[in-house]
């Protein structure tokens, strides 16, 4: 007796059943701790559920919405504007659209963090002028369908799913809204309402039929939707606590929006102050930030990793290694003698590692092998097969794939085609 499935299709006209394989995979952010501790271990399974092999599926999934919260001062739009970018730039058709609802970016800060050369800029990275939230439901809506009526923009990813197919998706596309609460609504552009209850609850209405329109197709069209909002203070009376909007966030504490982008995100990101960098004594002047995964539908949530942030440059990759490093105890020794445990012989000083790593492929060797076991816990394991062993292999792999941009001199890259 046929499958009541396959009887179903034999009188689908319109393809309503018609099963598709909603394949997730993770595109890497330049930041490998952020990129694992949002990742899971994938296996693939013949027919007899037997896994035929492991892979690290890592960093920001396509075709997701994401959302980055904080205080002002803790470059949430730098690290959107840098992961994002470096999620596109290896593809001919990838672009990035940065909806700067905000308007408080411009170019030559943005070419400073991406990296990007003019001809890279103007082949990938648009900003629109887009202020409303219907407008940008348009403009991401039209581009998903000519995606996905063009099909030399697919790919094969080279990676198989769980059942031993090919993952085969359309190029990325990413797009930022800086941010969330700046984009109003056209329902009430002429009313004379100023931060009114009813204005906010329109507002959060528009906000979560966007998210909820835009869900199926961007995931269709493997693009990326990262989305800035901030954090308010909720007025409570007291000894009359409420519960807290989302788990991980204090009681008092509250995203504007509504529950549209904390419902639909794939993850939420929270950055927080943790102290400073100075040039006398770590070699730059920047900041520590802590990434909280209040929200991570791949891995846990409440998890946190650090990034490490130049003023000049933004999120720097290398330094955010050594500082996990660190943080994992794999360096010994002390300036201008440190070392990693599996290469004695190879000393260097933290104050000059970025100038150095570029150039040292043993130093970076030595800083994946150490660090590639505890990178590997940060994985959500979702083990079918416990015996099968991974090699950290597969990490110092990515890794080289995921930075090896880092080794071109920033001046010499944006200003060779002028």
């Amino acid at each position: 007796m046929a499958k009541l499935h396959d009887a179903l299709l034999e009188h689908d006209k319109k393809g309503i059943f018609t099963a598709e394989a909603r394949n997730l995979m993770g595109y890497s952010s330049g930041f490998m701790p952020l990129d694992y501790q949002n990742g899971y271990l994938l296996s693939v399974t013949d027919k007899n559920n037997n896994v035929t092999e492991r892979w690290a599926n890592t960093g920001i999934f396509g075709g997701q919405f994401m959302t980055v919260i904080g205080k002002s001062g803790v470059a949430k739009t730098s690290f959107c504007v840098q992961a994002g970018s470096h999620i596109i730039r290896p593809f001919e058709y990838g672009e990035y659209y940065h909806i700067d609802a905000e308007g408080s970016s411009n170019l030559s800060r943005i070419r400073a963090l991406n990296h990007f050369t003019t001809e890279e800029m103007k082949d990938k990275y648009y900003m629109p002028a887009i202020d409303y939230v219907e407008d940008a439901f348009k403009h991401i809506y039209h581009l998903a369908k000519v995606k996905l009526e063009t099909k030399e923009l697919f790919y094969n990813t080279g990676k198989l799913n769980e059942y031993g197919e090919e993952i085969c998706l359309p190029q990325p596309t990413v797009y930022l809204i800086d941010s969330l609460p700046s984009l109003q609504t056209k329902e009430v552009e002429d009313s004379d309402e100023l931060g009114t209850q009813t204005y906010n609850m329109r507002l959060a209405i528009a906000y979560n039929t966007f998210y909820k329109r835009l869900r199926p197709i961007i995931q269709k069209a493997n693009i990326t939707v990262m989305a800035i909002n901030h954090i308010k203070d909720k007025p409570e009376m007291a000894f009359q606590k409420t519960q807290a909007q989302i788990q991980y966030m204090k009681t008092n504490e509250n995203i504007p929006g509504g529950t549209g982008p904390i419902y639909y995100s794939q993850n939420l990101l929270r950055f927080i102050y943790k102290g400073k960098y100075v040039f006398e004594k770590d070699g730059f002047d920047g900041f520590l930030v802590e990434v909280q995964f209040i929200k991570s539908k791949t891995n846990r949530g409440g998890s946190s990793v650090q990034l490490v942030y130049d003023y000049n440059t933004g999120f720097d990759p290398w330094l955010t290694m050594l500082h996990y490093a660190n943080m994992a105890c794999v360096i010994k020794g002390r300036n201008p003698y440190s070392y990693f445990e599996s290469a004695p012989d190879i000393k260097f000083n933290s104050k000059q590692f970025r100038d150095i790593i570029g150039g040292k492929p043993e130093l970076r060797d030595a800083l994946l092998r150490d660090c590639a076991p505890s990178l590997y816990k940060l994985l959500s394991t979702n083990q079918l097969d416990p015996e099968k062993e991974f090699s950290p292999q597969e990490i110092i792999n990515r890794f080289n794939e995921a930075y090896q941009e880092n080794d071109v001199d920033f001046d010499t890259e944006v200003h060779r085609d002028e």
